[in-house]
């Protein structure tokens, strides 16, 4: 597909202050989607657009009702699309969808400058996040996506456990595909394949007892990570990349966003979940289910890219970005107590 360039999409927002520049942002995510970085009088600017198979229309008006619901809630650390001449948040042009919102200040660079005080306003903001998004009521087109009962199964463990059962019984037949670059590459491969077939079979048993349990539901990030949190300074000022949101339990993105931040580390676990409880207390089975989460979720990111670059030629292979992360799960996999203990 050819793609259409940034500045035809802008000429949708007459209201634009003076452009200045625009330009594509490198490692924009591993999604499909493309950004651009616009820069303004009023100041800059993402124009995103969503890759051909990416959400439908309906899905992508309920999640902007959903930041704007955010937003009114007092959460400046979240980016609200803003409207087109026709007043949409999505605008359609050369059969692709695109939206445009502010740029959010700061770096996602915990990695680089982890502290307590860092991760303690990450955990805070989480819990507003969800404190805000609890409340929200989409419209009816939206409603399978962000509405539901308030109680019922974790639609992530539900998820995990049908995909750890079609994995255990395809791991066997994986090896590093011969297109895959021979050194680095296929040492990666061979990592993330060894961690799957040791920690798999521990893992299943786990979650088939709490696969029918029912815990508290409500709409949540579901992809928050380590590269989705903005600092300036100690501050979090953004939380970006929402578009994996949907209901299910906040076990799933304390699990998501704290094995990312802080790995192994049990006294940091502890921290960062007395920050969250300081703003949103957790009943029993959300505890119950966070190192499970945490678990099966890298167990299970790791066999998403073993599918991947087994499928798929061309699964950004020149990436050393891509790389380091694939070498960062095959680390945890290798790390990580051998024995998975949950709390009562």
């Amino acid at each position: 597909m050819t793609v259409s360039p940034p500045h035809e999409v802008l000429s949708h927002y007459p209201a634009l202050a003076t452009i200045q520049g625009c330009r594509p942002v490198a490692n924009a995510g591993f999604s499909g989607a493309a950004v651009w970085r616009v820069e303004t009088l009023a100041g800059p600017l993402a124009l995103r657009r969503w890759p051909d198979n990416g959400p439908p229309a309906d899905r992508l008006r309920g999640l902007h009702a959903l930041l704007h619901h955010l937003h009114n809630r007092g959460l400046t650390f979240v980016a609200v699309p803003l409207r087109n001449r026709t007043g949409s948040t999505i605008t359609r042009h050369r059969n692709t969808w695109w939206q445009l919102e502010p740029w959010l200040p700061g770096v996602a660079d915990f990695a680089l400058n982890p502290s307590r005080l860092r991760l303690t306003a990450a955990m805070q903001a989480l819990a507003r996040w969800h404190n805000a998004a609890r409340i929200f009521a989409p419209e009816p087109p939206a409603k399978s996506w962000f509405g539901g009962p308030e109680c019922g199964p974790a639609p992530a463990i539900v998820e995990r456990t049908a995909r750890l059962r079609d994995m255990l019984l395809r791991i066997g037949q994986m090896t590093p595909p011969t297109h895959l670059p021979t050194g680095d590459w296929r040492d990666a491969f061979r990592r993330l394949l060894a961690g799957c077939h040791s920690r798999g079979p521990q893992l299943l048993p786990l979650l088939e007892p709490v696969r029918t349990t029912s815990v508290p539901l409500q709409i949540c990030l579901r992809d928050v990570w380590l590269d989705h949190v903005l600092f300036t300074g100690d501050t979090v000022t953004g939380l970006i990349d929402p578009s994996a949101s949907r209901c299910d339990s906040v076990a799933t993105d304390l699990a998501r966003l704290l094995g990312s931040l802080i790995g192994d580390d049990a006294p940091a676990w502890d921290l960062a979940l007395a920050a969250y409880e300081n703003e949103r207390p957790l009943s029993a089975v959300e505890r119950q289910l966070i190192p499970l989460l945490d678990k099966s979720g890298v167990v299970l990111s790791a066999w998403t890219w073993i599918e991947r670059l087994s499928t798929s030629p061309t699964a950004d292979l020149g990436s050393p970005r891509l790389l380091r992360r694939l070498r960062d799960m095959a680390d945890r996999l290798e790390q990580s107590p051998k024995s998975l203990i949950l709390p009562p």
